[in-house]
């Protein structure tokens, strides 16, 4: 869509009060006019669109978002924000400590939170912890396993059997359900 054509009031053209009324405060209001119309007839006044709004950093940020710092500067023209997440995992994006942010609105933090490497980077230490617990379980697994097997190697020697009837006692134990000796065993591959 073309963007909106702003049309000037020429100053040397009269308003539709000036008709009506013949009083000087009309010519007066006409020279001191500073307004431009647009092509709806919406009135812009220059003061506003020339007029740029500080933004600055919103302390109650730091408790909506924890992983949000703010690095203030003595003139404040030098005051940054960064995510700390992102800056700890090395991604390089709008909010990293490298990009030094200024843009202090709050809608830069809610499209900083929906993007994926930040999601990433949130639930990186989480995966770590569920990926070591599933590493615990199965070390602890195969050790339970291994020690079964050992056992049943004890007691066929202590028994003075042939080591050839190892196979047939795992075989025993998997038909009665002692647990994970029947994967243990395919996975030594005896």
């Amino acid at each position: 869509m073309p963007p909106k054509k702003v049309l000037k009031i020429d100053p040397q053209q009269c308003k539709l009060t000036s008709f009506l009324k013949n009083t000087s405060s009309a010519a007066e209001e006409l020279q001191n006019d500073t307004s431009s119309v647009d092509i709806n007839d919406n009135i812009v006044s220059k003061e506003k669109s020339e007029k740029k709004k500080d933004r600055k950093f919103q302390s109650m940020w730091l408790g909506l978002y924890s992983w949000l710092r703010y690095v203030p500067s003595e003139n404040n023209a030098d005051d940054y924000m960064f995510c700390s997440v992102c800056t700890d995992y090395n991604k390089v994006n709008g909010m990293s400590k490298l990009a030094k942010c200024q843009n202090f609105q709050h809608s830069t933090l809610s499209r900083h939170v929906s993007l994926s490497e930040h999601k990433m980077c949130i639930e990186a230490p989480l995966h770590r912890e569920n990926m070591a617990q599933c590493q615990l379980k199965n070390e602890s697994r195969e050790d339970k396993a291994m020690k079964v097997l050992l056992k049943c190697i004890h007691w066929i020697s202590s028994e003075n059997l042939p080591l050839s009837k190892f196979k047939s006692l795992i075989n025993l134990l998997h038909d009665l359900e002692v647990p994970d000796v029947f994967a243990a065993f395919y996975e030594i591959r005896l």
